[in-house]
């Protein structure tokens, strides 16, 4: 049967709101909550989506996407989620750059932004998006003979553009410039081993972005034997 995972982006949080807090590397910090802002636009979201009989919900370590959850849950109507932390969803690892200027260790990243690691950082996109992709398709793997299933998965934008460009084909250089809004969203569904779009829920200025064409040298679908281990 297919597993529908609607990957989600965190609420708006302090760092996003901060013009300061976003001059400098801050992926992975454990201090930033939700604005109030945020609170609601997870509460509007899950409102939003009150249809979809969600089974579980996964988010990252950072206490951003567990908050968003927590709105995210309220908003559908539940009483509390049945929340799962998944380290394999966490923002990219910036290692020993965390907390300084990004103009620090930034200088090649034009050159090669998917395979690049800034000094002192730990990981590039594409590590990113492996880590993510495996975790991806092993939760669907667990899953297989169940019914349909319908996860949340809220994350954080660098790991949604890495699915995107991983699983699906998109072009990494449109993606990496192009800002996702806070509790924007995508639907993304394995069925027989293929992954696809099932829903895309975009920016506006997103929506002209479209899955390789099967005719030219793209895959216009993956299946799991294209996720490296």
């Amino acid at each position: 049967m297919a597993v529908y995972f609607f990957i989600i982006r965190h609420a708006e949080s302090e760092v996003n709101a901060d013009p300061e807090s976003r001059a400098i590397w801050t992926g992975r910090n454990t201090w930033s909550e939700l604005t109030e802002p945020g609170k609601l636009q997870a509460r509007d979201l899950g409102r939003s989506l009150r249809n979809v009989p969600f089974d579980r919900v996964f988010c990252s370590p950072t206490v951003r996407t567990q908050q968003t959850a927590r709105y995210f849950w309220t908003g559908l109507g539940r009483c509390w989620p049945h929340l799962a932390v998944a380290m394999e969803l966490a923002e990219l690892d910036h290692g020993a750059l965390e907390g300084k200027p990004k103009r620090e260790g930034n200088c090649g990243a034009k050159r090669d932004f998917w395979r690049f690691v800034p000094e002192g950082g730990r990981e590039s996109q594409e590590a990113v998006a492996v880590r993510a992709g495996n975790w991806l398709a092993a939760t669907a793997d667990a899953l297989q003979g169940a019914n349909a299933v319908r996860l949340a998965v809220i994350t954080h934008e660098n790991v949604m553009k890495s699915v995107l460009v991983h699983m699906l084909g998109f072009d990494n250089e449109q993606l990496y410039h192009m800002p996702f809004a806070p509790c924007g969203f995508f639907v993304l569904m394995r069925e027989q081993n293929a992954w696809r779009l099932a829903r895309e829920v975009l920016p506006s200025h997103a929506r002209h972005l479209r899955l390789p064409d099967p005719h030219d040298n793209h895959k216009s679908a993956v299946t799991d034997r294209d996720v490296p281990s």
